[in-house]
C-alpha cells in the first residue's frame, strides 16, 4: 500500500473564453469556476473589488484516494485524450491546462512519472502541478 493519498483535478485558465465554453467542450461539471470580467469574490461570495483578469475552470476527479497516483494519471490521460483538439485550441489562444495533484502523506514518499506518460501529457498540453501536504502529529 502506498504511504499517501491523493486528489486530482483538471484546471484550465484562459484570457478570453467564458467558463461555460470549457464546461460544454469537456462535458464536465466544474467544481470551481469564474469567467474573465466577472466580479472578484472570496470563497463565500463576498465581493473583493475589481474583476477577474482571466477565466479559471477546475474539475475534481473525486475525493482523496489511496493507490498509485501514476496509474490514476494514466487513466485520466486516456479519458482526456478525446479532447486533444480542444486542448490544442486552448493553448493556441493563450490558455493553459494542468492536472493538479494534491498528495497527502505522513512520511517520506516518492512518485515517479514514467517517460511514456510524460509524452502523453505533453501531447495534450497537460502540465502537472503537485502540492504535497505533510500530515504529522507534531502539530
Amino acid at each position: 500500500m502506498n504511504p499517501y493519498s491523493f486528489t486530482v483535478s483538471l484546471r484550465v485558465t484562459h484570457p478570453m473564453w467564458q467558463a461555460d465554453r470549457i464546461s460544454t467542450a469537456l462535458n464536465l461539471r466544474p467544481s470551481v469556476e469564474w469567467s474573465v470580467g466577472s466580479p472578484k469574490t472570496d470563497g463565500a461570495g463576498v465581493p473583493l473589488g475589481g474583476v477577474r483578469d482571466e477565466t479559471y475552470w477546475s474539475h475534481s476527479f473525486g475525493e482523496p484516494q489511496q493507490g498509485d497516483v501514476t496509474l490514476f494519471l494514466e487513466q485520466c490521460v486516456a479519458k482526456l485524450a478525446t479532447y486533444r483538439d480542444f486542448f490544442d485550441k486552448v493553448v493556441a489562444t493563450g490558455g493553459e491546462i494542468e492536472l493538479f495533484i494534491g498528495v497527502f502523506g505522513d512520511r517520506n514518499l516518492g512518485i515517479i512519472i514514467p517517460v511514456d506518460l510524460m509524452e502523453q501529457l505533453s501531447e495534450l498540453h497537460l502540465a502537472l502541478a503537485f502540492d504535497v501536504y505533510p500530515q504529522s502529529d507534531c502539530g
